[in-house]
């Protein structure tokens, strides 16, 4: 859904150069079918969502630059400013749904940079400042889900795949203006470009080194930005805790953290979703705890705790009886 969702920016932006390369028919099909999927987006009224952002707001204020000369696409700038307006107003649950599962962070990310300067250069209007809260909260999201291949939280790649977001004129160069005084610093430890441990850490303004949203059930945890001192990803959307932990540049821990309960000899299951239960940072540590109710009558809670000067990560899982059962635990 994503790649299709981008996919029909991408022709929106080609409409122009595309109808020297089709034929009439097939070009104004094009356009109804991008239209028309739009209108769908727009009909179903999930303000916070990226497609709302991209297939309202963005391929709408696309069609209506490139188009302009057509009434039916000239008329979709002024609803289409509307609509990133609401996806930013909508900022808290916007942010939760861009960061759900880190793929569509950075996707977001760049819809919402485009939007702006489309809005900047086709209308006499700009963003409210609230507007420009939300690029500024995931720019830093996206600053902090970057490794140090230039990739993102949760997904392997080298330079090469991402070659186009590391370049002069690439997504993680354009999220540095969102704030210009602490992100250009966090990037390039994240990138490993710089060094900012130490002394470094209290003369720059870096953002938090430990970020948590608890609708997106997303959180990272770094012992300072430098990519050299590693970092902690914790997606506990699912039922198994998804965890990467980077000692330095190295993968140290990667994959779905899985525990087996048994009660009486008898396998349990989870019952529910995790939820966040205690958050704490400090200049020492930070700690992270999670709770997920199991059959059994019992309750499954998971502790990470980091810290930062030893950059020593300690795991550890706690089960919780609702009565005085013998728990036998196996986790791995």
């Amino acid at each position: 859904q994503p790649n299709n969702t981008a996919a029909a920016v991408v022709w929106s932006a080609a409409m122009p150069a595309l109808a020297e390369h089709l034929d009439q028919p097939t070009w104004w099909e094009l356009l109804s079918t991008l239209q028309l999927l739009r209108e769908s987006i727009l009909e179903r009224n999930q303000v916070d969502t990226p497609n709302h952002l991209m297939l309202v707001g963005e391929l709408g204020l696309t069609l209506s630059w490139r188009l302009a000369d057509l009434p039916s696409c000239k008329r979709l700038k002024e609803s289409s400013v509307q609509a990133v307006r609401q996806w930013c107003q909508s900022d808290d649950d916007s942010l939760a749904v861009a960061l759900t599962g880190t793929r569509n962070a950075r996707l977001t990310m760049a819809s919402l940079l485009r939007c702006q300067r489309l809005i900047d250069k086709t209308t006499k209007r700009s963003l409210r400042a609230r507007s420009r809260t939300i690029a500024s909260e995931l720019a830093t999201w996206v600053t902090a889900l970057t490794t140090h291949t230039g990739g993102s939280a949760f997904c392997a790649v080298d330079h090469k795949d991402v070659a186009d977001d590391l370049s002069d004129e690439g997504l993680l160069r354009h999220v540095v203006p969102c704030d210009e005084e602490a992100l250009r610093p966090a990037m390039q430890a994240a990138l490993g470009e710089s060094q900012s441990g130490g002394r470094l850490a209290w003369e720059v303004c870096l953002p938090e080194s430990m970020h948590l949203n608890e609708e997106a059930k997303l959180a990272v945890m770094m012992p300072e930005w430098d990519v050299r001192r590693g970092r902690t990803h914790v997606d506990y959307r699912g039922d198994d805790v998804q965890i990467e932990v980077f000692g330095g540049r190295e993968l140290m821990l990667a994959g779905r953290w899985q525990t087996m309960i048994e009660v009486d000899q008898d396998e349990q299951h989870p019952r529910g979703e995790w939820v966040l239960t205690c958050e704490y940072t400090d200049d020492d540590v930070h700690y992270l705890e999670l709770e997920q109710p199991w059959s059994g009558g019992v309750l499954l809670q998971r502790q990470f705790v980091l810290v930062r000067d030893d950059r020593c990560l300690l795991l550890a899982d706690n089960v919780t009886p609702s009565d005085h059962t013998m728990i036998l635990i196996n986790s791995e």
